[in-house]
Parts: structure tokens; C-alpha cells; sequence
């Protein structure tokens, strides 16, 4: 994968600038669903980083051949390592004209399907489903594609899979198909994205799957959507630009179903049924 950028150490004795205040202007703060800091992301003469509190902090730049870590003192190399293929990557590539999407992916005969969703929705337990019935998995948490290629195309990204441990208990029960040695391309066109929402209420069925109108398509898109630093706003509207063009182009569908991993096997068979039996008015078309 010669568009990710590899992990290089920081030589001895370097050190990276102090991490910024999260109140101060120009600086991007991912925090936690109780409101705690997890990072700071700031670009200072064309340079960006990436400060993760008591763990390092990451530097990238165009034209950098790597992502460099300044560990913090004692900070585990196996967190650090994890941060940066599960994190820092997807930023580093966003911020250099990727466009990155808060989701996991499956790799159908079509192309690549996102599936995006509020977080514990059940987006890593799908796309695992998936690749025991020979959907290889192509994403766990982030969805790269890249925003001037036509057809719209995925590049695979260096991932673990990662399931709760309900899922995991469910999946340890159902013994995984064997996919050793399957190999996998670097890139793939994008065929479709699911938005993945559990039913408040009864549904007809275990699952429920409709194809949303550009508009709403995108605003749960652009919700969902990755971006180093929102006050770039040359950027931003790229970037806008980037969601728009691609809501216009592929399918995004809206998948109900009932929380309960019992109607696991219902959920996934509705979701193959959809991806695979498009109506031709939803088939993807390459723009102009």
C-alpha cells in the first residue's frame, strides 16, 4: 500500500512542539462521548500533527514519505502502533486529498459497500458477518476513497478487526469460514453505502433497507465523515464538494433492523438481497 504512509520513530532526543490548548483558534479536538480530550490535531507551516495525550504525538506533511511518532515517555509501543493504523492514518491520508468515512466495508462482486453508522450500531459485526459468507472484509473502521478518480474508488487501508465481545461470543459459537491466503487488491470501485440504524420501533421485518435521496445521503455522510482540520476552508469545501459528487454517483441506502444478534443471519441475508438485486434505476453510473 505505497499511499499509506509507514509509522517512522522519532530519532533520539527529538522532541515534538508542545500539544496546543483545545481553545485555541485553529485547532481541531477529538473528544470522547463524555466530552474528555482524545486528540489534538494542528497544521503549522504546512506541517500537521497530532498530539494524543500521555501517548505521542504524530507528524505528517506533504511530501513526507512516513508518519513520524514522538512516543511520550513509557507510552506502549503496541498503543502507539494501533493509534496510528486506526487513527492517525485515515486523518494523515484526509488531510492530503483522500477523503476518509467513519465506517467499515465489505467487498461484493460489485464493488466495495461502507457501512456507516452511530458508534456500537453494529457496523464491525456486519461487515465480519459478511466475510464468513465470502464477502471479504475490506474496512473495520475507515473507508478511504479518492475523490477525483471516476469511477469513485476505494483504497484498501491496513486494519484488525475489532468486535465487542457479545459479537465476538456470537461469531466464537458460529464457527468462521477458513479465508487463509485470500488476497485482496489495493483498490476497488465504490458500489454502494448503507447506513446502518436500529429500529426504535417494530418493523415488518428483521430488516428494513431503502435507498436515500442524495440530500438526506449526504448529510449523514458529511456526519460521518472524517476531516483533520474543519477550519481549512479551502478544504472543507473541498471536501463538501468531494460528499456531494459522491452521493450524486453511488447508491446509499438506509438498513433498520432490530437490535438482536439472534436475527444476526436475517439482517445479513436482507443486506445481500439489497447489494445485489439493485433496482437498475439505482445501478452506479460513471459521471462524465
Amino acid at each position: 500500500m505505497p499511499y499509506v504512509p509507514p509509522l517512522a520513530m522519532a530519532a533520539a532526543g527529538a522532541v515534538a512542539p508542545p500539544a496546543p490548548s483545545p481553545d485555541e483558534p485553529g485547532v481541531n479536538v477529538w473528544r470522547n462521548k463524555r466530552g474528555g480530550v482524545v486528540a489534538t490535531g494542528m497544521t503549522c507551516d504546512g506541517v500537521h500533527w497530532m498530539h494524543w495525550p500521555f501517548l505521542a504525538a504524530y507528524r505528517f506533511a506533504s511530501g513526507d514519505p512516513s508518519i513520524t511518532a514522538f512516543p511520550a515517555p513509557n507510552a506502549p509501543i503496541d498503543v502507539l502502533e494501533d493509534t496510528y493504523r486506526r487513527s492517525v492514518v485515515p486523518m494523515a491520508l484526509q488531510a492530503l486529498g483522500y477523503e476518509a468515512l467513519h465506517a467499515s466495508a465489505s467487498l461484493f462482486p460489485a464493488g466495495v459497500v461502507g457501512f456507516f453508522a452511530a458508534s456500537e450500531t453494529g457496523k464491525s459485526t456486519i461487515a465480519y458477518g459478511l466475510s464468513q459468507r465470502g464477502f471479504a472484509q475490506w474496512g473495520d473502521d475507515s473507508l478511504l476513497f479518492e475523490p477525483s478518480a471516476r469511477p469513485f474508488v476505494s483504497r484498501r487501508l491496513p486494519f484488525d478487526i475489532r468486535l465487542r465481545p457479545k459479537s465476538s461470543a456470537f461469531f466464537d459459537a458460529n464457527p468462521p469460514r477458513d479465508d487463509d491466503g485470500l488476497v485482496l487488491p489495493e483498490s476497488a470501485p465504490v458500489a454502494a453505502l448503507c447506513l446502518l440504524t436500529r429500529g426504535q420501533r417494530p418493523v415488518t421485518s428483521p430488516i428494513e433497507v431503502r435507498r436515500l435521496d442524495p440530500v438526506r445521503a449526504f448529510s449523514w455522510l458529511i456526519a460521518h465523515a472524517h476531516c483533520f482540520n474543519p477550519h481549512d476552508e479551502i478544504r472543507r469545501a473541498a471536501m463538501v464538494k468531494h460528499y456531494l459528487d459522491l452521493t450524486a454517483a453511488v447508491p446509499v441506502y438506509e438498513a433498520t433492523f432490530l437490535p438482536s444478534l439472534a436475527i444476526l443471519p436475517l439482517v445479513l441475508d436482507g443486506i445481500v438481497t439489497a447489494v445485489n438485486t439493485r433496482a437498475p434505476d439505482d445501478e452506479w453510473q460513471a459521471a462524465p
